[in-house]
């Protein structure tokens, strides 16, 4: 991969990552509780999928611990406090 496609993967990453935190903080507790669940969900299907080097392990541990941010923000919102929204 060449350096300005990677910076763009990067750029583009950090993008989303933005607007959907954005928009998780946004959630009212009964839509935060249901994204929480469909989180939960989802995540278990991700185990099934095809991983570079067999590493699936780690792969869910590196999508556990991205998650968790997400999960934070949701959890603070089905409790009506402000969640904390920094890394």
């Amino acid at each position: 991969m060449k350096e300005k496609e990677i910076e763009y993967l990067f750029a583009k990453m950090h993008s989303m990552d933005i607007v959907l935190m954005a928009v998780c903080a946004q959630l009212d507790a009964s839509k935060a509780s249901g994204a929480l669940g469909l989180i939960q969900k989802m995540t278990s299907n991700v185990a099934h999928l095809p991983v570079p080097n067999g590493n699936v392990e780690n792969v869910m541990l590196l999508i556990s611990q991205e998650l968790l941010r997400y999960q934070r923000v949701l959890l603070a919102q089905t409790s009506a406090g402000v969640p904390p929204i920094n890394r």
